[in-house]
């Protein structure tokens, strides 16, 4: 089993942790996420870490599977000790651009009504100073833009850094986002989108993406036809950029590096590079392969690697936040299987590619 270490230049653990809550070791887990037996995928990649000018970006579903608290949310984020470890170790970290997936929406907590339990994240006293969930985990220092439809996916950068295209500085913009058109007979619950950013004088796409789920065979062929938007060059077919250079990430519910027969892994492989020198596509996977072989499971539940950040025009690598020593989860992985995140988040720092 082959480790490659990622020489962050933002470290993700090294601030303290609150003095009012006991984290355990700080450093994250005890040990590196047991595999078992599975074997190096021997899939080389030489992408290299970030070079100067770096910068940190976090990618996260903070949705989960909590069949018994968060049904009525739609399994969005729908606990207010979650959310709260969520949003410090975010506020900790200070990533310079951040991806959201599921998150919570006041539309939501709006239908569900006063009557939910005082622990649920839409009761009116958690609603009381701050009503907007994406507000709360990322506090007044980002500006934010989510996407129009159902509002679960959003694009935030930290102000001072970088500026989304009609978001004023600051603000939180709902609707702005470019969402990819529905797919007949798929699950409109999931989409992809995406917004132009400038970044230190250079327009950059930022999508965040969250196709659908599932392992049947519509599953995979709604998947599939989800993709191009999100991994389409600019100026082709329901591509979302508009932009040459992007940063590309979220839960996109494929296993690129261990189900290489199915149809949107197909499409992956054809647009997506694990290495550097590799022929194909024009984007390059800066998570999974350039931290370990094999990747860590980003969905240990189901030993997959769903969630996965690509770019065009940049160098750096990612950390699979809960499946090493020195990377803890975003929400400390407490609770049940089913009560914690059931994904683990990706943190980056990247660099323009020279």
């Amino acid at each position: 089993m082959r480790l490659v270490v990622v020489g962050l230049l933002s470290c993700w653990a090294c601030a303290p942790p609150p003095a009012s809550r006991n984290l355990g070791d700080p450093r994250g887990p005890s040990r590196a996420q047991d595999q078992g037996q599975e074997a190096p995928l021997g899939l080389a990649s030489d992408v290299p870490e970030a070079g100067p000018g770096a910068f940190s970006l976090l990618a996260a579903n903070v949705g989960n599977i909590d069949l018994f608290r968060c049904d009525t949310a739609v399994f969005k984020l729908c606990a207010k000790d979650q959310e709260d470890r969520i949003a410090a170790a975010i506020a900790r970290a200070k990533p310079d651009v951040v991806l959201l997936s599921e998150v919570i929406t006041p539309a939501q907590c709006d239908a569900l009504g006063p009557s939910v339990e005082p622990w649920h994240v839409c009761h009116p006293a958690n609603r009381a100073q701050e009503p907007d969930q994406v507000r709360r985990l990322l506090g007044s220092a980002y500006t934010i833009a989510c996407e129009p439809r159902r509002g679960y996916e959003c694009v935030a950068v930290r102000t001072g850094f970088a500026t989304l295209d009609g978001c004023e500085q600051g603000e939180l913009c709902r609707g702005q986002l470019r969402s990819a058109m529905p797919v007949a007979g798929c699950d409109e619950g999931f989409t992809i989108a995406g917004v132009t950013a400038t970044i230190d004088g250079e327009a950059v796409d930022l999508v965040v993406a969250h196709p659908p789920s599932g392992l049947m065979p519509a599953n995979i062929a709604c998947r599939r036809d989800f993709l191009p938007a999100a991994l389409s060059p600019m100026g082709e077919g329901a591509s979302l950029r508009r932009a040459p250079l992007a940063v590309i990430g979220g839960d996109f519910n494929l296993d690129p590096f261990r189900r290489p027969m199915d149809a949107d892994v197909q499409l992956w492989r054809e647009r997506v590079r694990f290495s550097v020198t590799a022929t194909g596509g024009a984007l390059l996977q800066h998570s999974g392969l350039p931290e370990h072989d094999p990747p860590w499971w980003s969905a240990p539940l189901t030993r997959s690697t769903w969630d996965h950040v690509l770019s065009e025009g940049f160098a750096g690598r990612c950390a699979t936040l809960g499946a090493q020593r020195n990377y803890p989860a975003l929400d400390e992985q407490k609770g049940s299987d089913l009560e914690r995140l059931d994904h683990l988040a990706q943190y980056c720092v990247l660099s323009r590619a020279r």
